[in-house]
């Protein structure tokens, strides 16, 4: 390709800049081109050519090059074809021009919407158009750019009367004095609308009168209230609610400043929300830890006045000194609580791996905050911001701010109050974080219940090459005697990395059906990757890829403004992507899925990839393009880096934890290498891409890292938008993947300018979305396929609501132990003790099956990290080893500590998996954390423990403290006061320390500490065995541990673990008071597993003897020094009334 530059045009792209010059004046005929002076003969002569051939009216205005299409402009594949029966005529005219209209037609030889995508800043998108906003017509040549600059903001006022009804009211708002067009064009008529939805919950939406800003379709993915308080069934009242709103204008109260609101706590009075200027403080300068800031995305905070604009929305709310705000995700920092003083949180979601204060994959702006009353009490509620666009939110001191680059301000408070019954005619009122949470996850829905048997362990690695070596782990897993309850394979099993397919030479289906065959014959299961990508294919006329076939027959996939289909490129080369909201696309997956569940008999499927993640910016093929020429891909034969601790340099790539009776460990700077190792991480793989397309967006972009070559922003009203390059630049992909402002949106996915099958959607309102709606695709597509079992997904980008369809891992973290020191933490991720985080930030975002990759994704592993990570793993939601391509192997049979380590821990998580289920069941049943800090559960250790979650409660029962760092034989861990004894629940010993403070605990290598609260219960497997199915073959057993009180009491959720929701289930309720332990069931399942044995902890005294109820006397073993009753031989049937008792 030619290089413009060198040519003299200060522009890759010369039609667009000469097309305003060449448009004849009056288009009525082609004979009617009218040539000014100052146009040369030459452009006369390309503008005839075009005018002649088009033979259409033409109307194509220049305002600061921009280019504004009428109905009757042609289209831009229109505009192609004219310039090339154009050039046809080149070689009879002047060199110069020849010269000249080549040149134009090689442009348009570009991809379609790479050329649109260079356009981008010079050409806006333009929707419906019913709101003028008092700005001129394009008729008058005027036009409004941003002022990038907030302080011209005045805001609003409320005008007229506001329209009540029982459960709330609607209200006008009208902007405030001159626009200030901040960062895009003011609004000027505004709905305030105030639901008080449920007792508990409270909506205030901010949205533009005229309803041209998207919005969250209502059912898409959750359901939702109306904003019209008319239209709301079952709503409550002012008066019932537990939240007040209060705003300046209320009681018809006269101000001359601008209209704010907030949200008060009837019981308390305390103030939650609070959007008054005057209480919140301003920051003339922007974050410390933000690297540079422009007038394009500057983290100053000057003024705090409503901001309502098409592209541009900014609401302040005051907080408390040193907030307590958890949540606003997802995200990797050094502690579960965000820094109040300095937060900067991006969402879009992103391929990005586990970047340190950053954005990645998942969408989720909603955060629950704890604060102490006067009165000594903790009380905690959730705010959800409903969104679907990028967005900053920004913690600073007692401020949170919320800047939108689209949708409206719609906000929902969730109190965290319950009421109960008392003894006073009064209910009693209690809050919780629990409770906090809890509601907000009932909004958008309960997380779904999982087979049983994917609390078992999961195996993985990208790198296993073919069947052989598949079959070789399962068969080592084996050997070790290490429990493996599924197995599977990453990108290595696909034909060219094509969805749908499996590679004949390498996973022959031969051997591949018999692999799994196996596994199913021994009760493991299998899952594949599934990747979010399509594969632009067949590419040629002997290639075959029904799938590709199939999309285009439905069209399914996403498209170019043109009409052309978006192409992009991921692992098979050039990709599709659907459009998840097309007509046809549910039914397009469920055909791809049952198909290809006729050739690998999957017992579920991981999605990955699905932000959705692209390797180049914009649109990477068009018709011209040769698809059987796909860039290869190598895979890594090696990968740098290594723990905390631990120098390959020095030990060799064993990672052994002592190497010839030495211990390897040394204190020391980290062994990185991270300049050679980045290439080898997922999410920054180097980009497939030709090199004319990276070069083009270089020269488009240009200038500066923060964007000196910024367009020249001309709006001429509302209803349009610069999409792939909006005025303020959210900060994606900060610290990690920052690249010039003018493809912020565009990097590493699909540019913001595709369009939906409807030529309409545009992607810049639904890309955060994508994922969750593939999600939604493939578990609607599961349950049709295999009605009579539990769809299993695993998913990498989420959005709200995605509990209801998939679990989630943690990405592509890295082998470290906790992420690296100061600004060395933006060189890698997220490391073993994040990992304790992302498990409890997900439980806010009610996404509850969680787990991170074992020993790390990213990095070698070694023997000591592994060996203690394996130990957390087995008491967490989800629990799977992976790593990544090019590694040290790091399967629990590696090192033989960690196999050790790997048989006692997943053997206890069998063992207590009928307690640890029964948690997740109770979770999906009431939307309440299954994992949870421990605050959560005892709020007098809230002030000691709510920055760091170095221990966590699985349920509320069982307190986990594991080892988070190298070379320790012991411990600091809380043990909060609970009225009794916390108990081992590996030896039973009972543990005496001081409550609610610090202790040294031993911590030796290939144990983990989780210990038992007191007056509580665990319902347990009497035999783990290697599956989960053996295990649960075995009878139940209780492991009870008295309090003070010699009371004991715990609730368990029991069902097949198989049959999908709504599913038949029953409540087994355990009790013990006065040296007697009773249970009964509620319900409509029956469970085939009788009760072999209790064990009750703290039991003082030998009993004489050990009755059951129908009076016959029970084997029983008394441990004096551990206070211990071991009754035996009981084979009580549980599905009826039993008890044992001593005496």
């Amino acid at each position: 390709m030619a290089d413009y530059a060198q040519l003299g045009f200060g522009a890759p792209l010369v039609l667009p800049r000469l097309i305003p010059l060449f448009a004849p004046t009056h288009p009525s005929s082609a004979s009617s081109v009218i040539c000014p002076g100052i146009l040369t003969a030459l452009a006369c002569k390309l503008a005839f050519c075009l005018n002649s051939q088009s033979q259409t009216p033409q109307n194509i205005s220049s305002h600061n090059h921009s280019i504004q299409p009428t109905q009757s402009q042609p289209s831009p594949a229109r505009l192609q074809h004219l310039v090339m029966r154009c050039s046809l005529a080149a070689a009879s005219l002047t060199p110069l021009f020849a010269a000249l209209i080549t040149l134009t037609t090689a442009s348009f030889a570009l991809p379609s919407s790479i050329l649109s995508h260079q356009l981008e800043t010079n050409i806006f998108q333009s929707r419906a158009d019913s709101n003028n906003n008092g700005s001129s017509s394009s008729s008058n040549h005027k036009t409004i750019s941003p002022s990038f600059d907030v302080t011209k903001c005045n805001g609003y006022q409320l005008v007229g009367e506001p329209n009540e009804s029982q459960h709330g009211f609607t209200a006008s708002l009208s902007l405030i004095g001159t626009p200030c067009h901040a960062y895009g064009v003011d609004i000027h008529n505004l709905t305030l609308s105030v639901v008080y939805e449920k007792k508990h919950q409270l909506h205030v939406h901010i949205y533009d009168t005229a309803k041209q800003q998207y919005q969250l379709p209502n059912g898409l993915i959750y359901s939702y209230p109306s904003s019209n308080p008319q239209e709301v069934q079952h709503g409550s009242t002012a008066e019932e609610s537990d939240l007040i709103f209060h705003h300046t204008a209320e009681n018809r109260t006269a101000t001359h400043a601008s209209w704010a609101f907030w949200i008060a706590r009837k019981s308390s009075g305390d103030v939650i929300f609070d959007t008054r200027p005057s209480n919140i403080p301003t920051y003339d300068e922007g974050m410390n830890n933000v690297s540079a800031d422009t007038k394009r995305n500057s983290t100053a905070m000057p003024k705090h006045e409503l901001i309502f604009e098409n592209q541009y929305l900014q609401l302040s709310s005051a907080l408390p000194q040193d907030a307590n705000i958890y949540g606003l995700g997802e995200y990797v920092t050094g502690s579960f609580r965000r820094d109040p003083n300095q937060t900067l949180q991006p969402f879009f979601t992103l391929d990005a791996g586990t970047p340190v204060d950053s954005n990645m994959y998942g969408y989720h702006p909603v955060y629950t905050e704890a604060r102490r009353g006067d009165d000594g009490k903790l009380r905690t509620h959730s705010v959800f911001m409903q969104q679907t666009s990028g967005m900053d939110v920004l913690l600073r001191k007692q401020t949170v701010q919320f800047r939108a680059i689209g949708g409206s301000i719609d906000l929902r408070f969730f109190s965290g109050d319950a009421s109960f019954p008392s003894d006073t005619d009064k209910n009693e009122v209690t809050n919780s974080p629990n409770t906090a949470i809890s509601q907000y996850v009932n909004f958008i829905g309960k997380p779904v219940i999982h087979p049983y048997w994917s609390y078992g362990f999961h195996l993985c690695r990208w790198g296993y090459n073919n069947v052989s070596e598949t079959q070789a782990i399962i068969d080592q897993m084996r050997d070790a005697n290490i429990p493996l309850e599924v197995q599977w394979n990453d990108i290595d099993y696909l034909q060219s990395f094509r969805d749908f397919t499996v590679d004949p030479q390498r996973f022959p289906q031969s051997e591949f059906s018999s692999m799994i065959k196996g596994l199913k014959d021994n009760h493991q299961h299998y899952i594949p990757i599934i990747d979010m990508a399509i594969p632009k294919a067949p590419t040629n006329s002997s290639d075959t890829y029904y799938p590709g076939t199939r999309g285009d027959e439905l069209d399914v996939f996403l498209k170019n403004k043109n009409g052309s289909e978006y192409i992009g490129q991921v692992w098979p080369g050039y990709a599709s992507f659907v459009d998840q909201q097309a007509k046809n696309a549910g039914q397009w997956w469920t055909e791809a899925i049952r198909n290809f569940s006729e050739i690998v008999d999957f017992s579920g499927i991981w999605l990955d990839m699905n932000e959705p993640s692209s390797f180049v910016i914009g649109n990477a093929a068009g018709p011209e393009t040769n698809l059987s020429d796909t860039p290869a891909y190598t895979a890594a034969t090696s990968v740098a880096g290594w723990p905390q601790g631990y120098n390959n340099l020095t030990w060799g790539n064993s990672g052994n934890i002592t190497v010839n009776g030495t211990y390897t460990y040394r204190d020391g700077p980290v062994q990185n290498n991270d300049q050679s190792s980045s290439s080898q991480r997922r999410s920054l793989l180097p980009v497939l891409s030709p090199e004319h397309d990276v070069n083009l967006a270089k020269r488009q972009q240009g200038g500066s890292k923060y964007g000196a070559n910024d367009p020249d922003y001309q709006y001429h009203n509302s209803s349009q938008r610069y999409v792939s390059n909006p005025p303020y630049a959210i900060h994606n992909g900060i610290h990690i993947s920052e690249t010039e402002l003018n493809t912020n949106l565009d990097k590493k996915t699909v540019s913001m300018d595709a369009v939906g099958v409807d030529g309409k959607r545009e992607f810049y309102d639904v890309h955060n979305l994508d994922g969750t709606l593939e999600e939604q695709h493939f578990y609607q597509a599961l349950s049709t396929i295999r009605p009579k079992e539990r769809p299993f997904l695993i998913s990498r980008s989420t959005y709200p609501g995605a509990g209801k369809f998939t679990g989630h891992w943690l990405g592509d973290n890295y082998a470290l132990w906790t992420i690296l020191p100061g600004q060395e933490a933006y060189k890698a991720g997220a490391g073993m003790a994040q990992s304790i985080d992302g498990v409890l930030q997900f439980q806010i975002f009610g996404i509850h099956l969680i787990g991170a990759d074992i020993c790390g994704f990213n990095r070698n592993s070694d023997e000591e990290l592994c060996n203690r990570w394996m130990m957390l793993g087995a008491f967490l939601p989800f629990m799977r080893n992976h790593n990544t391509i090019g590694a040290i192997g790091q399967e629990p049979f590696r090192w033989e500590s960690v196999a050790n380590a790997s048989r006692i821990a997943i053997s206890k998580r069998y063992e207590i998996l009928p307690s640890l289920y029964s948690h997740m069941g109770q979770s999906a049943a009431s939307g309440e954390p299954a994992v949870r800090a421990l605050w959560y559960e005892f709020p007098q250790v809230f002030e000691q423990t709510k920055d760091f979650a170095h221990q966590f409660l699985f349920g509320d029962n069982l307190l986990v403290s594991p080892t988070l760092e190298p070379n320790v034989t012991s411990i600091k861990a809380l043990f909060p006061s609970a009225g009794g004894k916390w108990r081992n629940i590996f030896t039973y010993e009972a543990l005496d320390v001081e409550a609610d403070k610090n202790v040294t605990i031993a911590a030796e290598l290939s144990t983990i500490n989780v210990h038992l609260r007191p007056g509580k219960v665990l319902l347990t497997h009497t035999q783990p065995g290697y599956t989960v199915y053996e295990t649960a073959q075995s009878a139940f057993g209780l492991m009870v541990n008295l309090n003070e009180q010699g009371e004991a009491k715990q609730s368990f959720y029991l069902d097949d673990g198989m049959t999908p929701s709504p599913t038949p289930n029953s409540t087994l309720v355990v009790s013990a008071a006065n040296g007697m332990v009773n249970g009964s069931i509620i319900g409509d399942y029956k469970t085939a597993q009788n009760l072999s044995y209790v064990v009750v902890m703290d039991v003082k005294q030998k009993p004489n003897q050990v009755t059951m109820m129908n009076g016959n006397t029970a084997q029983f073993e008394w441990n004096q020094s551990k206070s211990l009753l071991n009754v035996t031989g009981l084979d009580a049937d549980l599905n009826s009334k039993w008890s044992i008792s001593w005496s």
